[in-house]
């Protein structure tokens, strides 16, 4: 009888077992589907949002997020960062493995340089992002994740530009093995994530996600200033010379600085410093080749005016056979950068080609009544945002042109005469290569005029607005008085073969003068008159986020809405 009992006892707890067994594989079985079904809901709403969804669902389907959409994104952005960085890798075997010559080898350098700017920008999105789980720090934060994903773009196209030009020689190789080794892989996961951010409201909606929005980190200013500048940065620009702050450093060519050179006195930059460190330049032409270095952080230079303290070159494509970038009198890396009362000028003339005065990839970075004169490519604004206010702007062809976004207000723009050969001028040639991307040239409440040796022959030389160095250039004149100089057509084609005007967005509003008519233009899609609607869009508020902080912080003078209310 007790044998029996046991083995009942021993059915019954095998029984059990099994049920509890089923019970928990049932259980797995529910969570697995539950979290596949998160899984796929998830990836589909993000990959919704790309032009290339294949990529998408190849780079996010093994991504183990539990379901978070931020992670998601974290994810896109490491694995742009990782074809970056085996791009890197991979460029480093390239010179052995082909046989470049030296001249191979210094563009594999550079471009090297331009893909560690890349990566360094790749950082500061994801920690723009934050560690948290909350989607909306993206949404909040959209135009500082679109601002350095801009700036990948733009630092990758650096690397190019000086390479897609060269077909004719062993340089154009090695754009050919830069691409197949994993630069255009890089470029199609930038465009990804690009994609995802600037589409995160549509994906919050798709996954019904409710959550309290985080508080933005910068809040606006209603006071007219753009908030990315303090009360005590606001002096060093809008009072006289430098607000009545002591320089950390002096630079004067009379001995009576604490530096002979702005170079001398960059290269003794504090390691690690923090808040602004000032530079007074004193007046002199101080003829050298300044780069203020990446780790060169919030350094405010400033002169005794642009007539007096004098920045100059005369580097060029043509005279000294290098890449355009290189040929910068006065390049800027550093984040945070402004300069007043001073002229960055390249002297190479006309004839010289390619000769830039002036380089700026720094983010948050403004300059106040400078003169930044010379011929062609006279004024380069690489990447990230910038502002430009109570400047002289003269060149002749291309003048000003860039892959940032970046506002010039109140300022005047002088077209010289170019070289004898050359019978056009462009004003602006901006260098947007994505449609998603948020880059881009504003000019507002400026003059455009005809330099004083170019007004006897401003009929005989065609002078137009702007053209599109790349696809997808976008470039918006408002609120100012052109002179009777520019042609009736407004902006001209890259060249006589490849339009581009398509694609642009080359746009006007408001305008006077006579040269601002506008029913003459030329007729393509990419060319526009628009509303007061959508040029609001393009004020200093929402084209460059100057109502979060950044102008206010370093108090540069500016207005946040239009010119004429």
């Amino acid at each position: 009888m007790a044998k029996k009992v046991v083995a009942s006892v021993i059915s019954l707890v095998l029984v059990i077992g099994i049920v509890l067994g089923i019970v928990a594989v049932v259980h797995n079985k529910n969570n697995d589907d539950q979290q596949t079904s998160a899984h796929e809901k998830v990836v589909t709403a993000i990959c919704k949002m790309t032009e290339n969804q294949n990529l998408c669902h190849d780079t996010l389907n093994n991504v183990n997020a539990n379901g978070d959409p931020k992670e998601y994104i974290r994810y896109g952005v490491k694995a742009t960062a990782n074809q970056f960085i085996s791009t890197m890798n991979m460029s480093d075997r390239l010179p052995v493995e082909n046989r470049y010559t030296e001249e191979m080898k210094t563009s594999v350098k550079d471009c090297q340089k331009w893909m560690q700017f890349a990566l360094d920008d790749l950082e500061e999105t994801l920690s723009t992002m934050g560690n948290d789980s909350n989607i909306y720090t993206v949404s909040d934060r959209e135009d500082d994740l679109m601002n350095w994903l801009g700036g990948v773009l733009a630092f990758k196209e650096t690397c190019l530009v000086q390479l897609e030009e060269k077909q004719e020689n062993d340089q154009y190789k090695v754009l050919q093995d830069l691409q197949a080794g994993g630069l255009q892989n890089a470029t199609d996961l930038t465009h990804m994530v690009l994609d995802i951010v600037s589409g995160i409201s549509n994906i919050i909606e798709d996954l019904n996600i409710n959550v309290q929005p985080t508080q933005r980190r910068l809040l606006a200013s209603d006071d007219g200033y753009p908030t990315w500048l303090s009360a005590s940065d606001r002096k060093l620009l809008a009072l006289p010379h430098n607000g009545g702050i002591k320089p950390n450093a002096v630079v004067a060519q009379d001995g009576s600085g604490q530096y002979n050179t702005i170079n001398d006195a960059l290269r003794f930059y504090p390691k690690n410093y923090k808040g602004r460190y000032t530079i007074y330049v004193k007046a002199g032409t101080y003829r050298e080749h300044v780069i203020v270095e990446k780790h060169m952080q919030n350094v405010f230079m400033y002169g005794d005016g642009p007539t007096k303290t004098s920045v100059t070159g005369d580097v060029s494509v043509i005279f000294n056979k290098t890449d355009t970038w290189r040929t910068a009198t006065f390049s800027v890396e550093g984040n945070g950068f402004m300069a007043k009362e001073m002229k960055f000028e390249n002297t190479a003339g006309p004839v010289g080609e390619q000769a830039v005065a002036l380089r700026v990839q720094s983010e948050m970075s403004a300059f106040y009544h400078c003169h930044i004169l010379g011929n062609q490519d006279t004024l380069y604004y690489q990447a990230h945002r910038q502002f430009y206010r109570n400047c002289v702007i003269s060149g002749t062809i291309d003048f000003i042109f860039g892959l940032g976004r970046a506002l010039i207000q109140d300022s005047e723009i002088i077209v010289r005469k170019p070289s004898e050969n050359k019978t056009t001028n462009i004003v602006t040639a901006d260098g947007r290569t994505y449609p998603k991307n948020t880059t881009g040239l504003v000019i507002q409440n400026c003059k455009i005029v005809p330099d004083v040796e170019l007004i006897p022959v401003r009929f005989k030389i065609k002078s137009y607005l702007g053209r599109s160095w790349k696809p997808y250039a976008r470039t918006v004149i408002m609120e100012s008085y052109i002179d009777d100089f520019i042609q009736p057509e407004g902006w001209a084609r890259w060249n006589d073969t490849h339009s581009q005007l398509d694609t642009t967005f080359l746009a006007e509003y408001n305008n006077h003068g006579p040269g601002a008519a506008t029913n003459g233009r030329v007729k393509e899609k990419g060319v526009h008159v628009i509303n007061r609607k959508r040029a609001a869009t393009f004020t200093a508020d929402r084209f460059v986020s100057a109502n979060y902080g950044w102008l206010r912080r370093l108090g540069v003078p500016h207005y946040l809405g239009f010119h004429q209310q």
